[in-house]
């Protein structure tokens, strides 16, 4: 069980089914109410009260293939925002096994090996919802970015960033994210010629990481 400290920073970076088409297909998808508040109660994660309706959703057994695969990742992203990463793991690969070319589930899956610091494995998801080539495009190279920052591969992780922008130019969070390691990067160049300067040894490195992004990134 994940303690208190986890469950209030362990956020999945991307709620799910919030792609142009699962909005326009809300009738159908969220057919059930329990479908709908599971899908409600996935986008703010507050506690494990939402689980309840996802599990009667998914038993009373007259959602599509479509919808039950998007009930059993919401569900996913509930556990995963409680800190249950095992469980949430397990509903992630019951979505894409009922529905393997639903990118939102790879997406919440990587998001999933993140946090459990499985860092290849989450790449490897961003990649297949890239291959995809439908569903939110900007938000699994933003994510790719995120998990490279965490694997020390900065230049890829910027090449990463500058992709999802390309795919959402407007959105501020990217090219916040971009501005801030570029300044970082440039401040440590000044920082790394200062110390060649006065003493060697003298540049001592930042403990600082970055924290991955939490609920609803982009609008």
């Amino acid at each position: 069980m994940a303690g208190p400290a986890l469950k209030r920073t362990i956020r999945v970076l991307i709620l799910a089914l919030l792609a142009p088409h699962a909005t326009a297909s809300t009738s159908s998808v969220l057919g059930s109410t329990d479908a709908q508040r599971c899908f409600q109660e996935s986008q703010v994660v507050v506690s494990m009260q939402g689980i309840r309706y996802c599990d009667n959703a998914i038993k009373e057994g007259e959602l599509t293939r479509r919808d039950l695969a998007a009930t059993y990742s919401n569900r996913g992203l509930i556990y995963a925002g409680n800190g249950e990463l095992e469980q949430a793991l397990a509903d992630q690969n019951r979505a894409i096994e009922i529905l393997p070319t639903m990118p939102q589930a790879y997406i919440n899956r990587g998001n999933v090996y993140h946090h459990m610091k499985r860092y290849e494995d989450a790449l490897a998801d961003y990649r297949r919802a890239i291959a995809l080539e439908s569903g939110p495009r900007h938000v699994p190279y933003y994510n790719s970015g995120l998990t490279l920052l965490k694997m020390k591969r900065m230049d890829e992780a910027m090449t990463a960033f500058q992709k999802a922008l390309e795919f959402s130019p407007g959105s501020r969070t990217i090219r916040d994210k971009i501005d801030s390691w570029s300044g970082r990067k440039g401040r440590g160049r000044k920082a790394r010629r200062k110390a060649k300067r006065i003493e060697p040894g003298m540049l001592t490195r930042s403990s600082e990481s970055p924290v991955p992004h939490c609920g609803p990134v982009f609008p």
